[in-house]
């Protein structure tokens, strides 16, 4: 079956005249969308609509009254269409769970690197969320033995996104060499012992405050920030106890977390059990992931 994407190519051929770029939009909060971006993602939810047999016998002007409507409320373009891209691909969302950030995409060869270079055979992500990097990390290592992985995250409902992913990308990494095991699980309690790697993306935005009013008011805020009811340090030292408990010795820890927070959470790790610690810039140069290993 082809992908949407050279669906959405086909029409946009077929469909010159439909250019879409008369939708209105407010820049304060589609900070920086390019007209044509806007075409690309109409002509992507056009497309779906007429794909789908119900969503057919509405009017096409029904349904750019529609997409201005969810413009006009700030929805995140990808939330409108069900859509991000990420990494190599591009993955079904919606508010459910996180938008796959670009900086992420690093994180995935960060430790798909790592798992070429360690021959890992069982590996876990805390807080999979859509299960882009989950997927993502399988298509870039393209591991050549049986390797079981692990996806667990707090949210029953981004465990359902997290399937349906797998279901619509199981193309993009040899099923017969990986095992994925997907469970419901408080920053990895239910994982098994003596993994060889867990890498994660936990909630790690510091306050609220940070985050962009169109971050706010649609994407989930579990995802984002600490419980309120913990302080930002205490929530990660029960994080990195539980993950270094479920590693083996010698075991490969990486995070994404927040660039200004380093120097306190490097000591959490530390008296977690975790040593050889490196930091990691993303694109825009500040310190976003971090590498640890359990001490042998």
């Amino acid at each position: 079956m082809r992908s949407l994407l050279t669906i959405k190519r086909y029409y946009c051929k077929a469909m010159k005249n439909s250019c879409g770029s008369d939708f209105i939009f407010d820049t304060n909060i589609y900070s920086g969308l390019n007209p044509k971006i806007l075409h690309d993602y109409w002509q992507i939810f056009w497309t779906q609509k007429q794909l789908h047999q119900k969503s057919f016998f509405y009017s096409k002007e029904f349904w750019r009254s529609y997409f201005q409507s969810e413009l006009n409320s700030g929805r995140p373009l990808q939330y409108i269409v069900n859509q991000a891209p990420f990494f190599k691909s591009e993955f079904y969302v919606d508010e459910r769970v996180l938008i796959p950030r670009p900086e992420t995409e690093i994180l995935v060869e960060l430790v798909a690197k790592s798992c070429v270079n360690g021959q890992y055979q069982k590996i876990a992500e805390v807080g999979v969320g859509s299960g882009a990097p989950l997927i993502s990390l399988l298509q870039e290592w393209g591991p050549q033995n049986a390797v079981k992985i692990w996806g667990t995250d707090l949210s029953v409902d981004a465990l359902e996104v997290t399937k349906i992913n797998l279901a619509q990308k199981k193309y993009l990494f040899d099923q017969s060499m990986v095992e994925v095991n997907l469970s419901k699980g408080d920053r990895g309690e239910d994982l098994p012992d003596g993994l060889d790697l867990i890498y994660s993306n936990p909630p790690y935005v510091m306050s609220i405050d940070r985050l962009s009013r169109q971050v706010r008011d649609f994407e989930p805020k579990m995802s984002l920030l600490v419980p309120e009811e913990v302080s930002y340090l205490d929530w990660f030292k029960v994080f990195f106890k539980r993950v270094c408990s479920k590693l083996r010795p010698g075991g490969e820890f990486w995070m994404e977390g927040e660039y200004d927070q380093w120097d306190s959470l490097s000591q959490i790790l530390n008296q977690a059990g975790f040593n050889q610690m490196t930091i990691h810039k993303d694109l825009t140069q500040k310190e976003r992931f971090i590498n640890a290993f359990k001490h042998e």
